[in-house]
């Protein structure tokens, strides 16, 4: 009987350590201050937590190997950033309003075109960060793209109105329409 019981019990304990979340605080105080923080996607997480919540200037580092530094509010990026992409790729002066990953959001960028004022504005759904689904951009020149998206980039079938008006309406692979 003493051994059924030893036995329940290390059955309970060990249900208990494998029931226990993925997030972990690994520096500092994750809840109010300063410190790094683990989700439970495996995105690293750094910078100024209020309320458990990353907020001001910090950094994040997603599982894939990319990372987003800038400023952070509720928990969304806003304002000035870098990104650095999986493959390294360095994007600077994305400006986000209100981009939240793994929900519904919206990001706002200037394109890099040299001397230009070309602001664009994505409205869809994001996925570790990423452009994941159905969603739109739209730009102040008259660009736009409405669309299927994965892994950050247009995939599946879309609609391209170019700022002279000239429409796109087909598939789309790895950004760029698929021309047969």
């Amino acid at each position: 009987m003493f051994r059924l019981k030893i036995f329940i019990l290390l059955c309970i304990y060990s249900f208990s350590i494998f029931a226990q979340s993925k997030e972990k605080c690994l520096f500092g105080d994750c809840k109010d201050g300063r410190g790094i923080f683990i989700d439970i996607h495996g995105n690293k997480l750094g910078g100024i937590f209020v309320n458990g919540k990353l907020e001001g200037v910090g950094e994040i580092e997603f599982k894939n190997n990319g990372k987003f530094s800038g400023v952070y509010k509720d928990p969304s990026y806003h304002g000035k950033s870098k990104f650095i992409d999986s493959d390294g790729k360095v994007v600077y002066g994305t400006e986000f309003t209100g981009g939240s990953c793994g929900d519904y959001g919206c990001e706002t960028w200037h394109k890099f075109i040299p001397d230009s004022n070309v602001k664009c504005t994505f409205q869809g759904t994001f996925i570790d960060g990423k452009k994941t689904g159905n969603g739109r951009y739209t730009c102040n020149n008259g660009e736009s793209f409405e669309g299927t998206y994965s892994n950050d980039l247009a995939n599946g079938p879309g609609k391209l109105t170019y700022s002279d008006g000239t429409v796109w309406d087909g598939e789309f692979k790895n950004g760029h329409p698929v021309r047969k």
